[in-house]
């Protein structure tokens, strides 16, 4: 079991070196951007002051799980933005499998389900998460435009995560 942890976690940090390619893509005009592994820790914060501040009916320590795990698949399928030209099915299942040979490997069989949660917002919890994930990467953006009084060079993520937003808007709570 112990070898598990250890294992899990040698794959985990790589989350830590994988750069957002959305932010790479965009040429981001700072020195470093974000990674995955901040992306991450971001929204699991946002979602906790959220919880907190607004007395939601959740739980939070599934959304920190489900937060936790969300990008965990892009440990070996890298960090697939639209502009790859992969559709959402085809990157939905090289995400599963993913997510479905880590669990194996380290033998936590709740990686998968709650990827698989958050994934197809069975929960409260996960519809939560879903609308996490895209105001997360809003602030981000925000803070990257005022960091580098480029505005302008951010709005493609506003508009994708607006229209997200408003698709995932039928789905929530």
């Amino acid at each position: 079991m112990k070898n598990d942890i250890a294992v899990f976690y040698q794959e985990w940090i790589k989350l830590k070196d994988l750069l957002r390619s959305g932010w790479v893509q965009t040429e981001v005009p700072l020195a470093r951007t974000e990674s995955v592994a901040d992306h991450v820790f971001s929204c699991a914060m946002l979602a906790w002051a959220i919880i907190e501040e607004e007395h939601l009916n959740l739980d939070k320590s599934k959304v920190l799980q489900i937060l936790l795990l969300h990008e965990v698949g892009e440990i070996y399928i890298g960090d697939i933005t639209p502009k790859d030209g992969m559709s959402r099915e085809e990157k939905y299942q090289k995400e599963y499998m993913a997510v479905k040979s880590l669990s194996e490997k380290v033998h936590i069989p709740a990686i998968l389900t709650l990827w698989l949660e958050f994934e197809n917002m069975e929960t409260n919890e996960a519809k939560f998460c879903k609308m996490i994930d895209r105001l997360e990467c809003v602030m981000q953006a925000k803070s990257y435009a005022e960091r580098t009084n480029t505005p302008s060079l951010f709005e493609e993520f506003y508009t994708h995560a607006e229209r997200e937003i408003q698709e995932g808007k039928k789905y929530l709570l």
